[in-house]
């Protein structure tokens, strides 16, 4: 019998096929809405975990780390505002 295969990490590379699904906008509260907001808060959270080490607190984390995750974000993203940095 063969062995159960287990699923890998989440690499997110689901690439964006139209400018459509690349747009992201956000409340005042700094919560990605749209139709793409799903899509948007699972790159997101993968590419936190890429960079940020397991075991920090989220307050030991340097913020310069958090400012690059969202500056990477606008260049992949059509991101129109910064008020989901605050969120971030």
């Amino acid at each position: 019998m063969s062995e159960k295969k287990k699923r890998g990490v989440s690499k997110c590379k689901k690439k964006l096929l139209n400018p459509d699904q690349s747009k992201v906008d956000f409340n005042e509260k700094g919560i990605a809405i749209d139709k793409n907001a799903g899509n948007f808060m699972s790159w997101i959270g993968v590419e936190c975990r890429r960079k940020i080490p397991y075991d920090k607190r989220a307050r030991k984390v340097n913020p310069k780390i958090y400012e690059d995750i969202w500056e990477y974000a606008k260049q992949i993203w059509d991101i129109p505002n910064d008020l989901g940095k605050k969120k971030l």
